[in-house]
């Protein structure tokens, strides 16, 4: 009972950053890749570790997809560049022109 809230909670969470990146996908930077990151690491466990269960093999390669998808979306939205105004603070930061 406990795995199968976890994993309830765990794919609410999920919804709810697919929702925030589709939403606005340049201004959650992190967000693109930790959802990568998960994805990846999930399906690269499941095909190495539980290669005999049939559940396993199905979820590994459905996550897999998952984290191919948001590669391409990662890429072809440019999300690489959500990290710009962090780098330049000047960028992030608007000029006080009272003076």
């Amino acid at each position: 009972m406990i795995a199968e809230s976890w994993r309830l909670f765990g794919l609410l969470v999920f919804a709810g950053i697919f929702l925030l990146l589709a939403a606005r996908p340049k201004l959650y930077p992190g967000i693109w890749e930790l959802a990568i990151f998960h994805k990846a690491a999930t399906a690269t466990y499941l095909f190495a570790v539980t290669s005999d269960v049939p559940e396993a093999a199905a979820t590994a390669a459905l996550d897999a997809g998952l984290a191919i998808l948001l590669v391409v979306a990662y890429l072809l939205g440019r999300a690489d560049r959500n990290w710009e105004r962090f780098r330049n603070r000047s960028a992030a930061i608007p000029e006080d022109r009272s003076v």
